[in-house]
């Protein structure tokens, strides 16, 4: 069992829970006295803790141990084109449990969605619900940003490149390079992003135009995924060179 929370909310023998945080311990993991949980403390160590009580919204503990957070994997952004009804949901819920660090929708020119302000402020609200929730059950060491929806016009003019070691996009129409192809060397390639396509794949003058950005064309098989699943796939090949 983990939880994510600030420094500021974490005393010598108690932490401030949030309403939601309350819930999940209480009322869905249903902690109990004895029980052990992993605190992760504004993303840089972990506590593990003995649970004694709660007190209104207080957690009491006894704490076991204190462990700095150590980086095993690289820092990887998806870049995904947002799919028709609320497939996005899947792909956050399996990349989060894979350790992705951030996410931004995207609405590319085969993007089937029609999103007025106050439905993208919900899906957003509830996409980064899905990812503390997924985080917590998978153990990771962060929950992943979810960025706000943006259109490819408005990311493409963004200086991305130059934030990243690495940055891919997979694209169903050239077979030439893998991940191998990019990955020799990953002491120094420690930041990768990487930009899947919608329903109906990546458009040749999107892939033109990350291109022209400086991402690199890659493919993640011979076979032609769904969008829900064609994230996972592509993020874990990129882990296994790090494994």
């Amino acid at each position: 069992m983990r939880i994510f929370v600030s420094l500021s909310s974490v005393c010598s023998d108690y932490i401030d829970l949030t309403d939601q945080q309350f819930h999940h311990v209480s009322r869905v993991i249903r902690i109990k006295p004895g029980d052990r949980l992993d605190v992760v403390i504004d993303q840089e160590s972990v506590i593990i803790i003995e649970f004694i009580s709660f007190k209104a919204q207080f957690l009491y503990y006894k704490l076991i141990k204190k462990e700095a957070i150590s980086l095993d994997r690289p820092y990887i952004t998806l870049f995904q084109a947002l799919p028709k009804q609320d497939k996005f949901m899947d792909i956050v819920d399996s990349v989060t449990q894979c350790g992705v660090a951030e996410v931004y929708p995207i609405i590319t020119d085969r993007s089937i969605t029609k999103l007025n302000e106050a439905k993208k402020q919900d899906r957003l609200r509830r996409w980064q619900k899905q990812a503390e929730q997924a985080a917590m059950q998978s153990k990771q060491i962060r929950i992943p940003i979810i960025h706000p929806i943006s259109h490819f016009s408005d990311f493409i003019t963004q200086d991305i490149v130059s934030t990243y070691d690495l940055c891919l996009v997979a694209w169903e129409e050239d077979s030439a390079f893998t991940v191998k192809s990019y990955l020799d060397d990953t002491n120094k390639i420690q930041k990768i992003g990487v930009f899947i396509g919608p329903e109906g794949g990546i458009s040749h003058y999107d892939v033109d135009c990350l291109v022209s950005k400086g991402f690199k064309i890659m493919t993640i098989g011979s076979t032609i995924l769904r969008v829900e699943i064609a994230a996972l796939v592509a993020v874990s090949q990129i882990l296994f060179f790090y494994l």
